[in-house]
């Protein structure tokens, strides 16, 4: 019985250990009536992926070191849902929401970030930075065509 007990905590703490571990970062930023949502999945390294809603994702390069700082920001934050964030108001038609996913652990919505977390405040800025070079990096439009 001991021995079918102790197995079991084994597992659980590598199961633990693998997703605190998870390397995958993902942005997410929602869309609004004129804007597409879209999220960048960071492999750690200069590897992502871009997925604008509604599509397939594609893979693109981004800078290395941006990656780098990004996750390190991340890091030194502790657990992502643990970001100061109030609930702050929004325009229904053109507000938007921000959110970074490492395994299970998401953050609050940094558009809505206290301003006196400095944490908080890095990981928005790094996080709006690599969306930009993403898009960019890839060709994507997120901005909706108007008929």
């Amino acid at each position: 019985m001991w021995r079918r007990t102790a197995a079991i905590a084994a597992l659980s703490l590598c199961a633990f250990a693998v997703d605190a571990n998870n390397s995958k970062i993902t942005i997410s930023k929602s869309g609004s009536t004129n804007t597409i949502g879209f999220e960048v999945t960071l492999d750690g390294g200069e590897n992502a992926t871009i997925r604008p809603q509604s599509q397939p994702a594609r893979p693109l390069k981004l800078k290395s070191s941006a990656v780098t700082a990004f996750t390190k920001a991340i890091e030194a934050a502790g657990p992502l849902h643990a970001l100061r964030a109030n609930h702050c108001m929004k325009s229904a038609s053109f507000g938007t929401s921000l959110f970074v996913s490492r395994g299970d652990d998401r953050s609050p919505d940094l558009n809505c970030a206290d301003q006196a977390d400095p944490q908080a405040a890095a990981i928005k800025k790094q996080a709006e930075e690599i969306l930009q070079a993403a898009q960019k990096a890839s060709g994507v439009q997120t901005m909706r065509r108007v008929y």
